[in-house]
């Protein structure tokens, strides 16, 4: 998949990637914020939802030769709006976002309905 990235200034960063597996498709395309007080990074645009560990690693490097069942309940790639937050000591992680539940693979709305969903990921290593 071809991907462009870049920065805009020391805050802001930028993500391009399409898919022309069967057509041209958008993988990622968002703008990311850096420099928000109490907040790690701010996501707005297309891209993968903060839903599970499985479903954010490429298939390159998974654990298993397939995916477990459960990743069909992974949301994938939406538009909308995330917010991450880090501790201090990177040892515990919160994401949270807004996300169109009604876009195809392509990004564009497929109903005039405004299905919007919440999701979130939390993570944390008790023990290092």
């Amino acid at each position: 998949m071809p991907r462009a990235q870049g920065n805009f200034g020391a805050s802001t960063g930028w993500v391009a990637e399409a898919d022309f597996a069967g057509g041209l498709r958008l993988a990622d395309f968002y703008v990311g914020l850096d420099a928000i007080p109490s907040v790690h990074q701010v996501r707005v645009g297309y891209f993968r939802e903060p839903f599970s560990l499985e479903g954010a690693t490429s298939s390159n490097v998974i654990s298993f030769m397939e995916r477990s069942t459960l990743n069909q309940f992974d949301p994938a790639r939406n538009r909308g709006i995330a917010g991450s937050w880090l501790s201090d000591d990177s040892r515990m992680s919160l994401t949270v976002g807004g996300f169109r539940d009604d876009t195809s693979s392509t990004g564009i709305s497929v109903s005039n309905q405004g299905c919007w969903a919440v999701t979130s990921r939390a993570t944390m290593l008790p023990i290092y």
